[in-house]
C-alpha cells in the first residue's frame, strides 16, 4: 500500500510540470522552401503549383525541433532517402536526434495534390517548462516506447519462469558453473534440456537476444527516426518477433548440428553438456551487452562507439568459450586432442566465423 501511495504521489507531483511545457515557434521553414527547377534551386513562390518543396535546417538547431502540420497526405524525405509518409498528421521530429546520424539535414516533401501553405506547414520549435529556462528533450519518441515496452515484457517474461522453475534459471545464469570442468550429476539429460520450462527458456533468449540487436542497430529495422506510432512501434514490434523467430530456429539449427557431429565423433554424451552451455555463453554476453546498452542511455554516448565495443565482447567471450569448451569436453571423454579439436572445428569454430562475417 505504501508503494502503491508513492507512486501516485509522484504521478500526481509531476503533473503540473507536464502541463505547463509551452512550445515557442522558432523559425517559420516556409519561408525556407525551395523547388528544383532548370538544374537549380529557386525560390517556390505560392503562385506556383508544385509537388514537391526543399529546404535545409542546420545541424546547430540541435535543441529545437520540427513540426511539421498537414492536412493532406505527405511524404517526407531526409537527403534524398525517405523516412515516412503519413496522412492527416502532425509530425514532430528531434534535430538532435537526426543530427547525430547525419551531417547535413536536406528536407523533401512531396504531396501527391500539391505543395500549398494552406494545407502544409513547417516551424522550428522548441519546448519549454514556464518554471525554468531549460529546454525539455523529452519528446512522444515511439522507438523509445517499444524498448521501455519490450524490457518490461522481457523482465515479465524472466520473472514467470524464474518462478516456475528457480533452480534451473540459477544454473543457466551461474557464470562458476559454465567455467567448471565438471558437471553437478544430474544436472544435465535428455529429458531435462528438452523439457517444457527449457523451451520457453530458450524463446525468452530468443527474445532477448532479438531486442538487444534492436537496441544496438535500430537504423537497420526501422529506417525511420520519427515520432508516428503507426509507422514505428508497429513495425519495431513485428521486426522483434521475426528476428525472435529466426534466432531460435538458428537455436535449433545448432543443436541439431551439434548431436549430429557429437553423433559422427562418438561424443554422443557430450550432446547436452555442449548445447547446455552454449546457452549460457549466450546469456552471458546478453548480460555484458545490456550493461553496455544502459551505460550509452545513461552516458548519452556515441552509439557507433559501443556497437565496436559489443563486437569484441562477442569475439572475447566466444574466444574464451572454445577454450573451457575444450577443457570440458577432454575432461568428460577419453578421445586424442585432434578428435576433440576437429569436432569443435565444425560445431563452434567455423559457425563463430561465419557470425563474426556476417555482423561485419
Amino acid at each position: 500500500m505504501m508503494r502503491s501511495l508513492f507512486l501516485i504521489g509522484c504521478f500526481l507531483l509531476s503533473m503540473p510540470n507536464l502541463a505547463q511545457e509551452q512550445v515557442t515557434i522558432i523559425n517559420n521553414l516556409n519561408n525556407d522552401w525551395r523547388i528544383f527547377n532548370d538544374g537549380k534551386f529557386e525560390n517556390f513562390l505560392p503562385s506556383q503549383n508544385r509537388k514537391a518543396v526543399h529546404f535545409q535546417v542546420q545541424p546547430s538547431f540541435s535543441n529545437f525541433f520540427l513540426q511539421i502540420n498537414s492536412s493532406e497526405k505527405f511524404s517526407l524525405f531526409l537527403n534524398g532517402k525517405l523516412i515516412v509518409s503519413l496522412t492527416n498528421k502532425k509530425l514532430r521530429i528531434s534535430i538532435d536526434s537526426l543530427s547525430k546520424r547525419n551531417n547535413q539535414l536536406f528536407f523533401s516533401i512531396y504531396v501527391p495534390r500539391g505543395v500549398n501553405e494552406t494545407i502544409i506547414s513547417t516551424t522550428l520549435i522548441a519546448l519549454k517548462n514556464t518554471n525554468t529556462t531549460n529546454l525539455y528533450h523529452r519528446i512522444n519518441s515511439n522507438q523509445s516506447d517499444f524498448f521501455v515496452i519490450g524490457s518490461i515484457l522481457l523482465i515479465i517474461g524472466f520473472s514467470l519462469l524464474f518462478k516456475t522453475n528457480p533452480r534451473l534459471m540459477l544454473d543457466y545464469l551461474s557464470i562458476l558453473k559454465m567455467v567448471s570442468l565438471r558437471e553437478r550429476e544430474g544436472v544435465l539429460s535428455s529429458n531435462r534440456i528438452t523439457s517444457a520450462v527449457n523451451i520457453l527458456f530458450y524463446v525468452f533468449v530468443c527474445y532477448l537476444v532479438s531486442f538487444l540487436i534492436l537496441t544496438w542497430f535500430p537504423k537497420t529495422f526501422n529506417e525511420s527516426y520519427l515520432n508516428n506510432i503507426d509507422y514505428i512501434f508497429i513495425n519495431t514490434f513485428s521486426n522483434w518477433n521475426v528476428l525472435a523467430g529466426i534466432i531460435l530456429i538458428l537455436f535449433v539449427g545448432k543443436f541439431m548440428l551439434i548431436a549430429l557431429f557429437s553423433f559422427i565423433f562418438r561424443l554422443k554424451g557430450s550432446l547436452y553438456l555442449h548445447f547446455y552451455n552454449f546457452i549460457r555463453v549466450v546469456i552471458l554476453i546478453c548480460i555484458v551487452i545490456t550493461a553496455l546498452t544502459l551505460s550509452l542511455y545513461i552516458s548519452h554516448s556515441h552509439q557507433d562507439q559501443f556497437i565496436n565495443i559489443c563486437y569484441w565482447v562477442i569475439l572475447f567471450i566466444s574466444s574464451g568459450w572454445l577454450l573451457v569448451a575444450y577443457l570440458k569436453l577432454l575432461t568428460n571423454s577419453t578421445f586424442s586432442f585432434s578428435h576433440l579439436f576437429f569436432y569443435l572445428c565444425v560445431t563452434e569454430i567455423f559457425p563463430l566465423f561465419i557470425v563474426i562475417k556476417f555482423i561485419s
